[in-house]
């Protein structure tokens, strides 16, 4: 009888202590009774995509712990969408080798800025009530020094964003309210280590410009398309698990987003590369009729430790490629 089967029936494959052995049988257990929790959600959607979830009420109203499949993952600085409304994940607990869990905030707004590309970026984000500073007196019009704390996902895009910029958050009495970045903070919701991370911008106060301030984007400093505009490609990502398991299969998810950051339809392009080509034969993939990628690891010892690399493209040369390394393991990490 083959080692690796033998081993496997007897729930010790990748186990080498006790306690790999119990972690491995609850994180079973809780997989299989994941969707007879009355709290489970089938329609919530994380970073654009669909993905099950444990969502329940902690004693803020406006904050909820979730929970993922095991195997599945949740990352600080995803965008939740759940019950009509944008979430912030705030907070993941590290010590995941059941299942992944962590907090969301509810998002208030949809900030939006120009880039200096001409692109026009947008993020949900988490806007806390801002203060009095102080007020300052000119010869013309009193200014009144409002701050406020934003919290958004940590991401190329917000991390270009220069100090100085200017946003329009609000519209009151007709007067368009804006603020300019006083600070960014993206290092404290930022760990080295792992994936993903929220960042948070401190705005202040500042005057409407009625010459560059465009009141129906709700943009600062808007500049029109010109006739001739550079060369600028979109971005896109991919919505899938870092690790596959030995013996299983993975699918990743392409998401596309126009110059505005709004998900659009676009046919993907998958490339896939493996570190160790003579076992690429135990590694199979194909696309579904969703243009999901599927990512097949036969069950076989030695792969175990391989890296998949994946890069999602688009046929025109429009978007910006995206990669993803993703690590085989075994089946019971």
């Amino acid at each position: 009888m083959d080692s690796l089967y033998f081993r496997a029936i007897q729930g010790t494959i990748g186990c080498k202590t006790v306690k790999d052995a119990k972690v491995a049988a609850t994180r079973a257990r809780f997989a299989k009774e994941f969707d007879s929790s009355i709290n489970v959600v089938y329609d919530a959607l994380r970073n654009d995509v669909q993905q099950d979830l444990i969502i329940t009420p902690t004693k803020e109203q406006n904050k909820f712990t979730v929970f993922a499949r095991p195997g599945d993952e949740l990352k600080i600085g995803d965008i939740l969408y759940w019950n009509k409304l944008h979430w912030l994940m705030t907070d993941i607990a590290f010590d995941d080798e059941i299942y992944t869990t962590g907090t969301m905030v509810r998002c208030n707004r949809q900030i939006a800025w120009m880039n200096e590309r001409g692109q026009i970026i947008k993020r949900w984000c988490l806007t806390t009530k801002p203060y009095t500073a102080n007020v300052e007196t000119g010869q013309v019009v009193s200014v009144l020094k409002g701050k406020y704390d934003v919290k958004l996902p940590y991401d190329q895009d917000t991390l270009d964003v220069p100090i100085g910029k200017r946003f329009m958050l609000d519209i009151v009495g007709g007067k368009p309210m804006c603020y300019k970045l006083d600070f960014a903070d993206v290092n404290t919701n930022k760990y080295s280590d792992v994936d993903g991370g929220f960042i948070e911008w401190n705005l202040t106060s500042d005057q409407f410009n009625k010459d560059t301030d465009n009141v129906a984007n709700m943009i600062c400093d808007f500049t029109s398309a010109s006739s001739d505009p550079p060369d600028v490609r979109n971005r896109c990502r991919i919505n899938g698990k870092s690790t596959v398991k030995a013996g299983c299969t993975n699918t990743y998810t392409p998401v596309f987003y126009d110059a505005e950051y709004n998900p659009v339809t676009v046919t993907p392009i998958w490339d896939i590369s493996i570190s160790d080509a003579a076992d690429d034969k135990h590694i199979l993939h194909s696309v579904d009729g969703q243009g999901r990628l599927k990512l097949s690891v036969d069950f076989v010892e030695s792969v175990i430790g391989h890296t998949v690399t994946i890069t999602l493209l688009d046929k025109d040369g429009k978007y910006e490629p995206s990669s993803l390394e993703v690590k085989v393991v075994s089946i019971y990490d």
